[in-house]
């Protein structure tokens, strides 16, 4: 969460100001991976630890996934009206949020139909499949372009086309789905009493995937400098071997900011586990719990409020970001002290609006 408030924040500060902050953004690349191996590593935790009720679970998760997809899309396009410059043009993006609501709907149906190692399979065969569309299918008309954009994605992709930014689908699935493989052996490694054996293995995979992406970044660059790849200077192969290929995602942007990701995920759990760190794990677990709330309400603070304050290139951006990041704690710590996530649900919105429509009827 708060990679993904130092990239929204530096993406709208260094557009309005003009603030060169590229190191900035490129860091914060990490954080949209993650986000989704997160999210997978939970799937799989709650299937292996909690068995015996996970058809509960699931039910809950459909309900989530399609709160997200309506509700929280709302919030969140009603945030991009200033920027987009327009409340239909607002609508024309697929956010993360928008991806894990498909995830989180789709992957508890599958996850017991697929055996966790051929989940990795599974996974790399989405990315892979999604980029052979992207390169071979030129669609004749705006539907097919359209489903394109949102299944597969579009190395095309510009604010003029038919969405302005877009999180496809079926490569962030895989994602989704093989770090539900890495919650799997987390969930084994405590009922086990063997926690540490699974958080080496993030920390483990984290690093072999990270350096498998610098490996082949640099193979790509020898052939390009010595011009012993005839399609060195091709676009497409550049964005196929490019950490930095965000949209739509290359395999090698996922295993180098996934891989450094699920590293830094197995580092905090490391952490936890020695019990060091006490209050910042505290700190960051009211984050943790209030996190769909905070991902919605930092979009107005950057996406709204920042946007139309316009603010002027200062030596001073790191202040003006610290306390847009204290009012979002301090926001989240109410939320999560008063346990409003019982309203993000289709069902408590229901019985809360029907309680209502009670009350006035019996009034009247």
């Amino acid at each position: 969460m708060l990679l993904v408030c130092i990239s929204h924040f530096t993406e709208v500060y260094s557009r309005n100001s003009g603030a060169p902050l590229y190191g900035v953004y490129y860091l914060t690349m990490m954080a949209a991976p993650t986000f989704m191996i997160i999210s997978g590593i939970l799937l799989g935790f709650f299937y292996t630890s909690k068995k015996s009720s996970f058809e509960l679970i699931k039910r809950d998760y459909i309900n989530r996934g399609i709160f997200i997809l309506v509700i929280v899309r709302l919030f969140i396009c009603s945030a991009f009206i200033l920027r987009s410059h327009g409340l239909f043009e607002s609508t024309k993006y697929v956010f993360i949020t928008d991806v894990i609501g498909v995830n989180i709907i789709f992957g508890p149906a599958l996850i017991n139909k697929v055996q966790p190692i051929f989940r990795i399979a599974l996974g790399l065969i989405c990315m892979i499949l999604s980029w052979i569309v992207t390169i071979l299918w030129e669609p004749n008309n705006n539907y097919f372009e359209f489903l394109k954009e949102i299944v597969f994605g579009d190395l095309e992709n510009t604010y003029f086309h038919s969405l302005h930014y877009v999180f496809p689908l079926l490569p962030w699935f895989g994602l989704y789905f093989i770090g539900s493989y890495f919650g799997e052996r987390l969930g084994y490694s405590v009922l086990t009493r063997e926690k540490l054996i699974a958080i080496k293995y993030f920390i483990k995979i984290g690093l072999y995937s990270a350096t498998i992406a610098v490996l082949v970044k640099l193979v790509f660059s020898l052939f390009k400098s010595y011009s012993l790849w005839p399609a060195s200077k091709s676009l497409t192969l550049w964005a196929l071997t490019s950490p930095l290929q965000k949209s739509p995602p290359s395999i090698i942007y996922f295993l180098f900011y996934g891989g450094l990701g699920l590293f830094f995920i197995g580092c905090l759990l490391y952490l936890e586990q020695k019990k060091w760190l006490v209050f910042y794990l505290e700190t960051t677990a009211i984050v943790g719990r209030a996190s769909l709330f905070v991902f919605v309400i930092q979009y107005y603070f950057y996406y709204t409020i920042l946007y139309a304050i316009d603010l002027h290139y200062s030596q001073a951006w790191p202040i003006y970001f610290l306390l847009s990041l204290l009012f979002i704690f301090l926001l989240a710590r109410i939320w999560d002290s008063m346990k409003l996530n019982r309203f993000l649900t289709f069902w408590a919105i229901y019985r809360l609006f029907n309680a209502h429509f009670q009350q006035l009827r019996l009034f009247n």
